[in-house]
């Protein structure tokens, strides 16, 4: 069965390690969110899209994207188009990989907006990253038991 590993976590929480680790010693295909929101930015909202915007994706997410402004003036609902584009991504990535992880302070919002119904095409299992500590059902869990969970 295919197997995704969602890792949320704040700013500098360890998210990018724990995903290099699953990557580099255990071959799990990774997929960053903060990647592919600027892939989403540029090719969707172009007019929101500036060349260091991977550096600021946090504030840009929260001043640019969720404001109810920003909503009324466009006409659309950015917030939402992100978490279909970003679930549309997981679906991709895991029809070509039987072992993803992907990582991101970002995905905290999908979880929270779709409840996608991901887990119907594999096994899923929700990580959430607090100071490099690793927390699955509010029990802690290693790297390894994160490779090996069905």
């Amino acid at each position: 069965m295919k197997r995704i590993v969602l890792v949320h976590g704040e700013p500098g929480s360890g998210k990018t390690w724990l995903s290099d680790q699953l990557s580099n010693r255990f071959a799990w295909r990774k997929l960053s969110v903060d990647e592919t929101y600027v892939e989403f930015v540029n090719t969707t909202c172009p007019e929101f899209y500036f060349p260091y915007l991977r550096r600021y994706i946090a504030p840009h997410y929260a001043y640019m994207l969720s404001l109810e402004e920003t909503k009324q003036k466009y006409g659309r609902d950015f917030v939402l188009e992100w978490c279909h584009y970003l679930f549309d991504r997981i679906v991709a990535e895991s029809s070509a990989n039987d072992k993803l992880v992907v990582e991101g302070w970002l995905l905290r919002h999908l979880l929270r907006t779709l409840r996608p119904p991901i887990s119907q095409a594999a096994a899923v299992m929700v990580v959430e990253v607090v100071s490099r500590t690793y927390w699955v059902d509010h029990m802690p869990v290693t790297i390894e038991g994160i490779d090996s969970a069905n």
